[in-house]
């Protein structure tokens, strides 16, 4: 897969973030798909999001493992697989200092919303 060309080059790291998160992507393979050297991407990052590409792939599974909590997905294993992780204590870990709950804090949280929540 390759990032239409006509995309930002910010468009185009978030897109193959996006499109990479199962499989666990990390900054060598990014930089690989896009085609950059890692301290090409590194610049990159810093001047786009002002964060490096390690800490920008994290915010991406974190943010997409938190839109599935919202959706109702309630295994943090499973959790952690869907979003690329293949340790469980890692990704727990990552949801924490993003976050600063572990992910059963943040669905328990969130189903409590959701309960509560008026249904019309």
């Amino acid at each position: 897969y390759a990032p239409p060309a006509e995309m930002t080059e910010r468009e185009r790291i978030v897109a193959m973030i996006q499109k990479s998160l199962k499989q666990n992507i990390n900054v060598e393979s990014l930089a690989r798909a896009l085609h950059m050297s890692r301290s090409s991407l590194q610049r990159a990052c810093i001047r786009h999001f002002k964060i490096g590409p390690k800490e920008l792939i994290t915010q991406h599974k974190i943010q997409q493992a938190m839109r599935l909590i919202e959706l109702g997905s309630n295994n943090v294993a499973s959790l952690a697989f869907t979003v690329g992780y293949s340790n469980v204590n890692n990704f727990i870990s990552a949801f924490k200092r993003m976050t600063s709950q572990t992910p059963k804090e943040y669905m328990k949280h969130n189903t409590s919303l959701r309960n509560s929540t008026p249904r019309t």
